[in-house]
């Protein structure tokens, strides 16, 4: 059985500012965490984990970056102008309120007090 690969491209649906903020601090620090990983050599690169790096960053989004920076895409960019944040299989749900949708996932630390999860994106669509 081969496997499928599903790539998701949403839209944020009703944003409000804190969460605007707060996503662009995530992009500008992904796209601080990518340059500075792109200036260590690629062998050393893929050793890196979340405990050896310092980043704002929740670890899963870290760690995707980390995959990113050491990826095909990765080995030929010299330096990103701007690098949003992925979220991959890790740390995120869906939740459904009467018809809208909700995507949670792991944003900053420290940004929470009883949980670091946003949900930024909202979809008042039917997802089947």
């Amino acid at each position: 059985m081969s496997q499928v690969t599903i790539t998701l491209k949403l839209k944020f649906s009703a944003l409000n500012l804190a969460k605007a903020v707060m996503f662009n601090e995530m992009t500008e620090e992904n796209t601080r965490l990518a340059n500075w990983l792109l200036t260590i050599p690629l062998p050393e690169r893929r050793k890196l984990t979340t405990a050896k790096i310092e980043t704002s960053l929740m670890s899963a989004l870290a760690n995707q970056t980390i995959r990113y920076t050491t990826s095909g895409t990765g080995k030929k960019v010299k330096q990103y102008k701007s690098l949003p944040p992925e979220i991959n299989k890790q740390n995120w749900s869906i939740h459904k309120v009467g018809e809208t949708y909700s995507l949670s996932f792991p944003t900053i630390k420290g940004t929470c007090a009883s949980t670091c999860r946003s949900s930024l994106i909202s979809l008042a669509t039917n997802l089947r």
